[in-house]
Formats: C-alpha cells, sequence, structure tokens
C-alpha cells in the first residue's frame, strides 16, 4: 500500500507544518480536494494559504535509483577504482 503524499502548508508565505490532505482537513477545515488541487496549481486557498507538495527521499521510482547506481558506477570506473 502507498503512502499518503505530504503537504506543507504555508500561511501567507510562512510554512506552519507539513501534513497529509486528511490532516489538514482536520486542522484547518479545508477541503481535501482543494489542498491536491491548489498544490498542483500554485494557487492560494482564500487569499492565506498555500501547499506544496512534501517529495521524500524514499519515493524515488525504481527508474531514479537505477539512474544513481548506473552514474555512480560509471565514475568508479572512471576514476579506474574496482566495484
Amino acid at each position: 500500500m502507498g503512502k499518503n503524499k505530504l503537504y506543507a502548508i504555508f500561511d501567507r508565505g510562512t510554512k506552519i507544518g507539513e501534513h497529509t490532505s486528511k490532516e489538514i482537513t482536520q486542522l484547518y477545515s479545508i477541503p481535501r480536494q482543494v489542498v491536491s488541487n491548489y498544490a498542483d496549481t500554485d494557487m492560494t486557498y482564500k487569499g492565506q494559504y498555500s501547499f506544496e507538495e512534501v517529495v521524500q527521499e524514499e519515493e524515488k521510482d525504481s527508474l531514479a535509483l537505477e539512474w544513481d547506481q548506473v552514474t555512480k558506477d560509471v565514475s568508479v570506473r572512471l576514476r579506474g577504482g574496482n566495484r
């Protein structure tokens, strides 16, 4: 099962926390769909709140992880090292 997305919430540009959309709904009475839509469009909710999706390191997809490994391997080989 996938993890819930985290969103940073800002009050007039000042970061006030990181929560799931469900938590933001419970804490600030902002509809869940507003959080994800406004995060995608960089809009401000009621002239006060804005949102950004928090990208967690462990969420890298397998292609990105494979790319990281390939670039490390190439770097080691270019330096004449053994793997």
